[in-house]
């Protein structure tokens, strides 16, 4: 709503400037907002947990792990890195990422403002170029990953290991005996 500093209001003011913002957009855009980040990447551990309540799922912060590993915590979401940190290095890593290493995610976070007041704009232009046509790659938004991790985090195993239940609405894909699969939206599947 404001933009203001999370650690220079008192819990009801932030609350209150969460959800009117989520009110605002959801006017503007007709969708539902579940997601945000948090204002100049501050919060408060009490600030993170009143989210959930508030509906949002997921919650990006501007501590840059360099990784591409999956976030273990979704309202604490830590990006790989900032738009102009060693971003054309790091695509390269990440276009060259070990198979041990799965599902690897390439985080990358900004405000398209930099983009002009840092002259940047060339270098996200050599990014899309180097990235394009991958075709292992998923470009995403910060919600279609959220929903994805959440149901992947929803499956259940059998305890022989053999079947996988995905209780979710959403296909979820995974590699059983060197074959790339999908578990269906609802369904038990043998692996």
């Amino acid at each position: 709503m404001t933009h203001r500093h999370p650690r220079q209001m008192n819990q009801t003011e932030w609350l209150r400037e969460v959800w009117q913002d989520r009110l605002t957009l959801e006017e503007l855009t007709g969708g539902i907002v579940q997601g945000m980040s948090y204002a100049f990447g501050e919060y408060y551990p009490e600030q993170v947990e009143a989210l959930c309540a508030m509906g949002i799922q997921y919650s990006r912060t501007v501590e840059s792990t360099g990784s591409f590993a999956l976030p273990q915590e979704l309202l604490r979401w830590k990006p790989t890195c900032h738009h102009n940190d060693k971003l054309l290095e790091r695509a390269e890593k990440f276009l060259h990422v070990p198979g041990y290493q799965k599902m690897p995610l390439f985080y990358i976070w900004g405000h398209s403002f930099e983009f002009e007041r840092e002259n940047t704009w060339p270098l996200m232009e050599q990014l899309a170029e180097k990235l394009h046509g991958a075709q292992d790659i998923w470009y995403a938004t910060n919600g279609q990953i959220a929903d994805y991790l959440t149901a992947l985090r929803s499956t259940r195993e059998s305890a022989d290991g053999k079947r996988l239940y995905n209780p979710s609405a959403q296909p979820i894909w995974f590699v059983a005996d060197g074959k790339v699969r999908v578990a269906e939206p609802g369904k038990l599947c043998e692996m």
